[in-house]
């Protein structure tokens, strides 16, 4: 018996007019969406996927996209209906889990007003309850404590977490899910896909799943898609898919992946050591004692302070990789951010070439740029109304810019014609070579780089692995490589730091690591990611 069409999308296209020639985004997509069915969209960056969901209800901000063909809901074709309406059916019966979780929610706001808000067509005050047993659910440790935070106070992580619990509420009949476990840890990654599995099966929701992770297709998808260019290449049943593909990008997006798992195993015959460098200076570049942070919750809270980190101390000598690998909220953002001087610990060190940055933030001001942080949300530290030139030039001071500009293009493999577009114009691959230029642009001696593969599909990974230890053997610059995905760290440290619960739990030599963990945690994850 065939199951019944949930939403029929039907010669879809998508085009950016805003620009001199206006540009083709999504061309001539058609699929069906069944009820309670679960279809996986899959394609490398830039490929058009969060511009397919946004189509999908015109969720776009700007009136430079256009938007044409059928989208059928419930019998009404969703492109033909007026914003008041749209906004009603979102809230109702169509939900978004987006891939950036900070940049939709709204930062003036607690939790549980936004998500109060949301349901404001339904009687939001008797979700409360389920959405704390939704947040336990997903793992979020203090469900009350991140209902009643601001999102600035909590990791990417537990934001995300929140975001597909919320998601969850008043039994949507779709739940469109951009990315949703990018940020999440591989031991708890399909630990809450379980359960958003769970929900959609038991519910009755359909659930659109946009991945970069072929393994979480080939574990939950019914149905594949996979995009290239705006455009669907295939689409079928996903056993058969994962059995038999027939476009040559599809069969392209499985090696990817298999390259990954032989680049991995090739790790443990000791490749990694032969990027390992001798440092000749007996002070460490960068050198962490007894480091503590500590966060004020809402002033109603009987514990009104929450440790953050706890009396963490490693060092790391000029030209090393190392990894710092742990679940989200574990302190691996506040950690950096204490490093790049942007968050005051409670009690503790930070000394760079022997200079205590903290307490006097003057030590902070004369390092200058000797430390560069390179967000996790990369897309918002790029200046949207800057052009991409415009964008490096404002960090560099010294003479010869253009030749600099060259330069960093180069070792970026970034086209010289890309200089002339904004970031709105460019692939999450692209956007995150950018941002790494501009970091480089002003020759830092520490690189401090927060989750720069998360977002990204395995191809994209690959090129910026690869990218990356192209600035490594050209600059000689130390980098501190923060990620909760052991592949990539494995991929590109010397070294890895574990932290748990704001405490390094292990630390060592990356091989040794992998092949022999001594923490419970640290078996965990590296089962969890190897597996």
């Amino acid at each position: 018996m065939t199951k019944e069409s949930l939403l029929r999308i039907e010669g879809l296209n998508v085009a950016a007019t805003g620009v001199s020639s206006p540009r083709e985004l999504l061309h001539d997509v058609s699929f069906t969406i069944e009820a309670g069915g679960i279809t996986a969209i899959i394609g490398e960056s830039g490929s058009g996927k969060t511009i397919l969901t946004r189509a999908l209800t015109n969720l776009f901000p700007s009136k430079n996209i256009r938007v044409e063909g059928t989208v059928t809901f419930d019998g009404s074709n969703l492109l033909a209906l007026r914003d008041g309406q749209l906004r009603t059916i979102r809230r109702t019966s169509i939900r978004y889990v987006f891939q950036e979780p900070a940049s939709s929610l709204n930062p003036l706001l607690l939790l549980q007003l936004q998500a109060s808000q949301a349901l404001s067509e339904q009687d939001g005050r008797q979700h409360y309850s389920e959405i704390a047993a939704l947040c336990l659910q997903m793992g979020v440790a203090e469900p009350a404590r991140a209902m009643a935070a601001y999102p600035h106070q909590l990791s990417v992580g537990t934001l995300q977490r929140a975001i597909i619990a919320m998601g969850m509420l008043g039994h949507p009949k779709l739940i469109i899910a951009d990315e949703p476990t990018s940020a999440i840890d591989a031991s708890q990654r399909f630990q809450i896909l379980d359960l958003f599995y769970k929900q959609c099966r038991t519910r009755g929701m359909a659930l659109l799943l946009t991945t970069h992770d072929v393994e979480i297709a080939r574990r939950y998808a019914d149905t594949m898609i996979v995009l290239h260019s705006g455009r669907i290449v295939e689409c079928a049943p996903a056993d058969a898919f994962f059995r038999n593909p027939l476009h040559g990008k599809s069969a392209a997006l499985l090696s990817d992946v298999q390259l990954m798992a032989g680049r991995e195993a090739g790790l443990h015959a000791g490749g990694i050591t032969d990027c390992a460098r001798a440092s000749g200076c007996p002070v460490p570049l960068l050198e962490v004692k007894d480091l503590s942070v500590a966060s004020r919750r809402p002033s109603f809270s009987r514990h009104p302070e929450h440790r953050i980190l706890r009396s963490v101390s490693f060092a790391l000598d000029e030209g090393v990789t190392m990894g710092l690998i742990g679940e989200s909220g574990s302190g691996k953002t506040t950690l950096a951010r204490c490093i790049a001087g942007l968050v005051r610990p409670a009690a503790g060190t930070i000394s760079v070439t022997g200079v205590n940055i903290f307490p006097e933030m003057q030590n902070r001001r004369e390092l200058g740029t000797a430390i560069q942080l390179v967000f996790q949300n990369y897309s918002d530290s790029l200046d949207p109304r800057l052009d991409i030139r415009s964008a490096l030039l404002e960090g560099m001071n010294g003479h010869e810019p253009e030749e600099k500009l060259a330069e960093l293009c180069l070792m970026m493999a970034l086209p010289p014609e890309i200089l002339q577009r904004f970031p709105r114009e460019l692939s999450g691959g692209q956007r995150q070579r950018v941002v790494l230029a501009r970091a480089l642009a002003v020759s830092p001696k520490l690189l401090i780089l927060d989750e720069p593969t998360s977002a990204l599909d395995p191809a994209t990974q690959l090129h910026i692995v690869e990218t990356i230890r192209r600035i490594r053997q050209l600059t000689g610059v130390a980098i501190l490589y923060i990620s909760h995905d052991l592949r990539t760290s494995a991929l590109l440290c010397e070294k890895l730091l574990v932290l748990h619960n704001g405490t390094i739990v292990e630390g060592g030599e990356t091989a040794r690591i992998l092949r022999a963990p001594e923490h419970d945690y640290t078996r965990q994850i590296v089962q969890a990611t190897f597996a």
